[in-house]
């Protein structure tokens, strides 16, 4: 498959996806649909001890298990791109074999270049079936969404008055299907911007440089260069400071960048989460709940009772507004962006911009005022800031997928798991083009990402610690599982071994929702 990628041509794969993607969505959805539909009556029927024969029943199911799946099919813009690339990867894959066990490598090797695109146009097209390969890629994509959604709604194990309302046998749904599944991964930016922000606030990334008194982070990535800067948000409405006034703010901006922690990247990811559920434009804005954001941590609310109030209590709420202002304290300088505009003629273009703008901006708050006259914020309304915004929404939206449980791990005891989470869930956006989800990652890339330092010194604690976080990433279902790839445990014993465990190899499973 590797091989077959060098004859892909990506460009017109794209192309082809883009217009045919309202009869690929059709198709895909009839199909998952059929399966899920399927599973949910056969599974009624065995809970019940009852065969079911309703027909009209079973396709009332299938049409709503169609329509979550259109749903579905939106929030992940780039399976049309994926999909076609796999069909066409396998079918060249296929192709190139069959060649190579007719006439063999030698004489492939003598043919010209027009002879040989000739010869596998036809064992592409003529040798095999296309139509029947491209059915069979699609059917499985397919099975990949039912299972996904049977796994998320758990028919086996819902109440049976559920059941049957989801089936179209009691009622109206009662079930939120989507919303289940959706709070299981939730759509986050992928952009190089945004990835790059999240492992600077993760790792305290920001410095000192002589010619400012704001920390400092410098952003040079493919896609993305220019820096990160925490000034405070009064300096947009008051650009010119008294030096005392300077001074005063530079101490709480690096009181800031002490603070700062993977809690501030889970609020990040919170509002994305949010603001993508809520709006459909770039210049909507979105309605965010303190309690949400406590909640979409895995949070539990104290119940009431015996005169106590339940619900979340102060020191929580106050972590994550103190989380807010320190990202609202952080200003995107970016000297060159990669964008994607709409041309006049109704096409696409890649274009690259400077842009300056905060990660989010909040306009409106919500509350209760206390007796000191300070509010207690419950509620806000919030936009991106023009740098996230183009990833958000329109031509540029580019999103990954993101396990929720990812937020719902401890910020300070389970920070590299977090880390090294949010590093995969990037990782893996990228490899969605050519399907290798699983290469080999280097120990020290992924160690780079939780900011630690690597000292041989600690070099048995590191690696405990490391293969812990990996391991609690696969029971919480983050990523299915992973082993050695390159390493010999046996070099432990030699001197010098921590620098060679850095350069080892692992495999990691995604799960199976990516």
């Amino acid at each position: 498959a590797k091989f077959a990628e060098e004859y892909l041509d990506q460009k017109r794969v794209k192309e082809i996806a883009e217009n045919t993607k309202p009869q690929t969505a059709e198709a895909l959805a009839q199909w998952a649909a059929l399966h899920v539909a399927t599973n949910l009556c056969g599974v009624y029927a065995e809970r019940t001890r009852k065969p079911f024969d309703d027909d009209e029943a079973f396709v009332r199911c299938m049409e709503q298990q169609k329509e979550l799946v259109l749903d579905i099919l939106a929030e992940i813009p780039d399976l049309y791109d994926t999909l076609h690339v796999t069909i066409w990867r396998h079918a060249i894959a296929w192709a190139l074999e069959q060649m190579e066990d007719d006439h063999g490598s030698e004489t492939l090797e003598t043919l010209s270049a027009d002879t040989f695109d000739d010869l596998l146009n036809e064992y592409i097209f003529d040798k095999q079936d296309f139509r029947d390969s491209a059915i069979h890629a699609m059917n499985l994509y397919a099975q990949d969404l039912a299972r996904m959604i049977l796994e998320a709604i758990d028919p086996a194990r819902m109440p049976l008055d559920r059941l049957k309302a989801l089936i179209g046998l009691g009622g109206p749904q009662t079930v939120d299907e989507k919303q289940e599944l959706l709070d299981r991964m939730l759509a986050v930016p992928s952009g190089a911007p945004y990835f790059a922000l999240q492992e600077i606030v993760a790792t305290k990334g920001f410095h000192k440089e002589e010619e400012t008194p704001w920390p400092v982070a410098r952003i040079n990535r493919r896609g993305a260069r220019g820096a990160a800067q925490l000034r405070p948000a009064a300096m947009d409405e008051q650009p010119f400071m008294s030096p005392d006034e300077v001074e005063a703010w530079s101490k709480i901006m690096w009181r800031h960048r002490e603070q700062m922690s993977a809690l501030d990247v889970d609020v990040m990811d919170a509002l994305a989460a949010i603001y993508l559920r809520e709006t459909r434009g770039p210049n909507e804005s979105a309605a965010a709940d303190v309690d949400e954001l406590l909640a979409m941590r895995g949070l539990k609310p104290k119940k009431g009772g015996s005169g106590t109030r339940g619900g979340y209590t102060p020191k929580q709420r106050r972590e994550v507004m103190a989380a807010l202002s320190r990202i609202q304290s952080i200003w995107l300088d970016m000297a060159e962006i990669d964008v994607i505009e709409e041309t006049p003629e109704g096409g696409r273009r890649r274009s690259r911009k400077t842009v300056q703008s905060r990660p989010f901006v909040i306009t409106d708050r919500m509350g209760q005022v206390r007796l000191d006259g300070y509010m207690d914020v419950e509620k806000f309304i919030f936009k991106p800031g023009a740098v996230f915004a183009h990833y958000l929404h329109g031509p540029g939206r580019q999103t990954a997928l993101l396990n929720a449980k990812i937020l719902e791990l401890d910020p300070y005891r389970e920070a590299w798991e977090k880390n090294i989470g949010r590093y995969l869930t990037s990782l893996w956006r990228i490899r969605a083009r050519s399907g290798r989800y699983s290469d080999p990652l280097r120990v020290q890339t992924l160690l780079e990402r939780t900011g630690y330092k690597l000292t041989p010194r600690r070099g048995m604690w590191i690696r405990e610690r490391f293969e812990k976080a990996l391991d609690v990433l696969t029971d919480h279902g983050i990523i299915n599982g992973w082993q050695y790839d390159r390493w010999n445990e046996a070099t432990t014993e030699q001197r010098g071994w921590f620098k060679e465990w850095l350069q080892a190899t692992v495999l990691i499973e995604p799960p199976d929702e990516i």
